[in-house]
């Protein structure tokens, strides 16, 4: 017992000990409480009175301090739980105004709504309570509570101009029902008077809103919003080509003021013609903001078209002597000379309109020159035309090559996709290839050859992505095997489908190196980490065949000392165990032949001594040895068992013609299956004659024993 109350003394103590590092007060006044009732009730009456002293005062020092620690985390605890309270009262508080808001909000938006259902003097008591509590509660100072706060004094403005807000939703009410009442637009002419008249009509409701706080408005202004959305969609129909010819009014009346600023006054006036098409089919509304627009373009064109006649008339003339001078020159490039036509033509008409006679004149001369200019050209476009006509003949003779390859058997098993491929390939070279034909042709023999070019390609594409399945496949399987342990064998496996990574088709340009790159990092993977291992474990195995040979030699040095047959045994099976080293193992044959060659001379010399023991016995007429004794199983006697030993032995006997005989028996029973030795017949013998031989088969039985 005294020992069991020091134990629990210790105990109590130290978790006294261990409360003052804790900082909860429930749980460390609990656990303070139990431990004190738990050490009054202990029996220190086995203790001695020295120890219970000393255990008293380091209780009494260990309490005082742990009350200390309990009473300011109570200070603490107590000061928490006001500020707790207090919280829970400010959230009492902001709820009761939140609510009180609401009831205000919810009575004056169905009052609104609905004006014969006002009930004023439950709102003015509702205020009053709401006043009340804003004053009387303690509301936190937060974001939260001043925006409760607020609210309820927007709506304690909003319940005591309630007749006003009143009057103000009737009206509102009578404005909404006479905006509703009009109807969309049903074409252009209408367009911009309905929408006007809509668009006052919606200003003048929503006026009437003006006097209603935010909260109260919002209901108002979404019926008012969703109606508006409401008329728009049908007049949106109307409004899309309108907004669509005035922005291509805006840019056409760009490129005009552009092209004036270049000087290509004739391009403007055609650009500005289908400008005016565009600014009249808008209505008056959308014509509105090109009105200045257009007006200041048509000044800037009439002057440019009095300066244009100015300044035409020597640019004319001008124009006309070097397309004079330039017919009298040698065509060495009808290409050139062509495109050097189609400029001048270009120029001369950029010069304006031909209006008085003389400037018809100069447009007679210039159509004669330009004529004389154009002839060379004609003979080489006719070439070109019979090259286009050769060229549209290759085309077409593509096109059907193409269709041809495109009902080739490519669902047959043994079909050669390489040279499909290859086929393809040299039909889109030679498209590519073939000479020009006129733009119109060249488009529609453009289409046909895509079209059965696509469906070759689909095809090949079909094809490729098939490969690139099967490409797939051998890449995860690789990516498996570069994490497997086995690396000898993964390595072995990765060769196989490198093999038959060849066999598979081609896998379409853009996959096809990148699915060989992902399947080479693999390999590469793989066989360095093999590489890795291999030098690794020649690594270890030099160290071990190091440890081996020195080990083996100790072996081969103790060989000499062991002169027991079990000692044999055992130094056989370790020797054995360092067959696996092959750097090893001449030196394990050589060592377990030296072994077997012991083993056997020890054999030898024991078979001896048993020998010499079992003379012995027969010269003195002693008890035999032990393994000597066997039950006597044969029927041949004593003569027949010693010439039998004699044959084996090679030793000659004295009857000639019996040992003949037995030596016929023996064959026979070896015939038979029947077996025996020289030991069996030895025992035999002795069982026979019951450990007792006569002398003269004892001199016999010595000299074949000797043998």
């Amino acid at each position: 017992m005294p020992l069991e109350v020091e134990s629990v003394t210790r105990v109590i103590l130290a978790k006294l000990n261990a409360l003052r590092e804790k900082t909860e007060f429930s749980v460390v006044n609990s656990q303070a409480s139990d431990l004190m009732a738990q050490w009054q009730v202990l029996e220190f009456k086995w203790l001695s009175d020295e120890r219970v002293k000393l255990l008293g005062e380091k209780y009494t020092s260990i309490t005082t301090k742990l009350n200390a620690h309990i009473d300011q985390l109570r200070a603490l605890h107590d000061k928490e739980q006001q500020q707790l309270a207090l919280q829970q009262r400010q959230l009492l508080a902001l709820a009761t105004v939140e609510a009180l808001g609401e009831e205000i909000e919810n009575a004056l938006q169905l009052g609104l709504e609905t004006p014969e259902q006002i009930q004023q003097d439950w709102l003015d008591a509702k205020v009053a309570q709401a006043k009340q509590a804003i004053n009387e509660t303690e509301l936190a100072n937060n974001t939260q509570s001043k925006l409760a706060v607020s609210k309820l004094e927007k709506l304690f403005t909003q319940v005591a101009k309630l007749p006003q807000l009143t009057t103000a939703i009737k009206e509102y009410k009578l404005a909404f029902s006479a905006l509703c009442e009009i109807k969309p637009a049903e074409d252009l002419v209408q367009h911009d008077v309905i929408l006007t008249e809509f668009n006052n009509a919606f200003k003048a409701a929503r006026n009437h809103l003006t006097i209603l706080d935010g909260v109260l408005q919002s209901k108002f202004k979404a019926q008012l919003n969703a109606q508006k959305k409401q008329f728009l969609v049908p007049m949106n129909e109307l409004i899309k080509p309108l907004e669509k010819n005035q922005s291509q009014a805006k840019r056409k009346a760009r490129d005009v003021k552009r092209l004036i600023e270049d000087g290509r006054f004739n391009v403007a006036f055609g650009v500005f013609k289908g400008f005016e098409e565009l600014f009249n089919t808008l209505t008056e509304q959308y014509q509105q903001p090109l009105v200045n627009i257009k007006a200041d373009l048509e000044a800037q064109l009439a002057d440019a078209k009095d300066w244009q006649k100015y300044a035409a008339a020597p640019k004319r003339k001008a124009l006309l002597e070097e397309v004079t001078a330039l017919v009298s020159e040698e065509c060495a490039d009808p290409q050139q000379r062509a495109e050097q036509v189609k400029a001048l033509r270009k120029r001369w008409n950029e010069l304006g309109r031909l209006d008085t006679d003389e400037e018809k004149q100069q447009g007679v001369q210039f159509d004669e020159q330009i004529e004389l200019l154009f002839a060379p050209c004609r003979s080489y476009f006719a070439e070109q035309e019979v090259q286009r006509e050769a060229s549209k003949a290759q085309r077409e003779s593509i096109i059907n090559d193409m269709h041809a390859l495109h009902l080739q058997p490519t669902a047959e098993d043994d079909f050669d996709w390489k040279q499909y491929e290859s086929q393809y390939n040299r039909l889109n070279k030679a498209w590519r290839s073939v000479g020009k034909v006129d733009p119109k042709t060249y488009r529609t023999l453009n289409d046909r050859y895509k079209n059965e070019q696509q469906q070759v390609l689909s095809l090949l594409n079909a094809f490729h992505k098939s490969n690139a399945a099967l490409k797939n496949q051998l890449i995860e399987k690789a990516e498996q095997l570069s994490q497997s342990d086995d690396l000898a064998a993964a390595c072995q496996e990765l060769k196989q489908m490198q093999q038959q990574w060849q066999t598979i088709g081609f896998a379409g340009l853009k996959a096809e190196n990148a699915l060989w790159q992902k399947f080479r990092q693999f390999n590469d993977e793989t066989f360095t980490k093999r590489s890795n291992e291999f030098e690794q474990q020649k690594l270890e195995q030099n160290e071990s065949d190091k440890q081996a040979f020195v080990e083996l030699a100790e072996l081969e040095a103790a060989l000499s000392d062991v002169n027991q047959r079990a000692q044999l045994h055992d130094l056989e099976t370790k020797v054995k165990g360092y067959m696996q080293f092959r750097s090893l193992a001449p030196k394990v044959t050589k060592l377990l032949t030296a072994i077997e060659d012991k083993l056997a001379l020890l054999t030898s010399k024991s078979e001896q001594a048993n020998l010499d023991a079992l003379i012995s016995a027969l010269e003195n007429n002693e008890a035999l040895p032990s393994q000597y004794h066997a039950p006597l199983k044969t029927t041949l006697n004593a003569e027949q068992l010693i010439t039998r030993m004699e044959i084996l032995t090679n030793v000659s006997s004295a009857d000639k013609s019996l040992r003949m005989a037995e030596q016929v028996a023996m064959l026979d029973d070896k015939h038979r299956g029947e077996h025996a030795d020289l030991n069996y017949y030895l025992k035999q013998l002795l069982a026979l004659s019951a450990g007792s031989v006569e002398s003269d088969t004892l001199t016999r039985l010595k000299v074949t024993l000797a043998a």
